[in-house]
């Protein structure tokens, strides 16, 4: 053990250590591990006012000569209708990612499984005592990836692997260096060369994994027992890339808001957020079953509208852990080096709920690491914004 205060993530039978100046961990009862685990309109006319009868009369008393300013007035009715405004232009669809185009609907909590929901970024956020960042406007889903948007992605992963996939730079965070897939053998050894390789390890865990060989009861559940690789592969196919650390806090904090938890500083509350494995029992004897489909906690929907990002799974960013930095440049990404990949958010079988807040940093973990706990939720930059 190390650092001050600790706490441990049982993944099957290992203990596990969140080292990261106060220490804390998702409970992880029974998953496995594929790594070292974590660490520290127009308008209308106007009409025009006639004297009774339509026309213009010559003055009282007149001989009916023309006056020297004569009006023409016509009786034509037409002078009279307002323009008609010109009509609305039909709103632009956006199209369905890949991982939707085959889903119903109305899959997840009655709209899409892949809505997006635009974060503003207006305003600097506050980080660390006298640190600050700015971004750029973005779009976050507004739900982690299920398992029904997951089984897309591996119907055809074969065919995308086989065809290059990902390609250099990939899923990068544009004017960020070095934030995309890199064609290394490290890399590409480490994402599965086909989907039957990458469905050994979503059964991760018996009793805790979302994931099923055949399509179930839990397709709208958030698809768990990923390893980072297969989260930024995942994104990268689905047409957009993970959020960064900062852009992913930004979306739960309410930016300059500072909440501290999405919905803002309400107590943490079963209503709000999946944790503590209540969802089907007391707390004890965590399983899948304590996981609820997604967006199942709509009061704990954060100001930009996204769900669960308090509790549920822990969420895959693009960066490497590092302390922050004293001088934050707008839009910071630390991609450049290190050892552990950051994840933000849950997760839905803790019992520590100091972890469930929106700016605590208490999940690291190598990026080939892979438990019940770790799931994924994608961003999609906003083309018309500035970089």
């Amino acid at each position: 053990m190390r650092g001050g205060a600790s706490s441990a993530c049982d993944v099957g039978g290992v203990a596990l250590m969140l080292v990261l100046g106060a220490l804390g961990a998702c409970s992880d009862a029974g998953g496995g591990a594929d790594d070292a685990p974590f660490s520290s309109g127009g308008s209308g006319g106007s009409t025009t006012a006639a004297s009774e009868g339509g026309g213009v009369r010559p003055p009282a008393g007149g001989s009916g000569a023309s006056t020297e300013a004569e009006t023409t007035v016509t009786d034509d009715p037409r002078d009279f209708i307002e323009d008609e405004p010109e009509p609305e232009p039909p709103p632009v669809a956006i199209p369905e990612p890949p991982s939707c185009a085959g889903l119903e609907a109305d899959a997840c909590q009655g709209e899409s499984c892949c809505r997006r929901e635009n974060v503003g970024a207006s305003e600097a956020m506050v980080v660390a005592p006298n640190v600050s960042v700015v971004l750029t406007p973005y779009a976050l889903d507004k739900y982690e990836v299920t398992v029904g948007r997951f089984r897309e992605f591996l119907a055809g992963y074969d065919d995308w692997r086989d065809a290059g996939n990902p390609k250099t730079n990939a899923g990068a965070r544009t004017g960020v260096p070095g934030s995309g897939w890199v064609k290394d053998p490290t890399w590409e050894v480490a994402l599965p060369d086909s989907a039957a390789v990458m469905r050994v390890g979503l059964n991760c865990d018996a009793t805790q994994q979302t994931w099923t060989d055949e399509a179930a009861f839990n397709e709208n559940k958030p698809i768990n027992c990923v390893s980072w690789y297969e989260a930024f592969a995942f994104c990268v196919w689905d047409e957009g890339r993970l959020p960064t650390e900062m852009e992913w806090q930004y979306a739960a904090s309410g930016g300059a808001q500072a909440r501290q938890f999405a919905w803002g500083n309400a107590p943490l509350a079963p209503n709000f957020a999946v944790y503590g494995c209540l969802v089907a029992g007391t707390g004890a004897n965590c399983t899948a079953d304590d996981i609820p489909d997604v967006g199942s906690r709509p009061d704990g929907d954060g100001l930009y509208n996204q769900s669960d990002l308090n509790g549920s799974v822990l969420e895959w960013t693009l960066d490497w852990f590092a302390p922050y930095p004293e001088l934050m440049r707008d839009n910071y990404t630390k991609t450049d080096s290190g050892t552990n990949r950051m994840l933000r958010g849950g997760c839905w079988n803790t019992t520590f709920t100091d972890q469930i807040t929106a700016t605590t940093r208490h999940h690291q973990a190598l990026p080939g690491y892979r438990s019940s706990a770790t799931g994924i939720r994608c961003m999609r930059e906003l083309e018309s914004s500035p970089r």
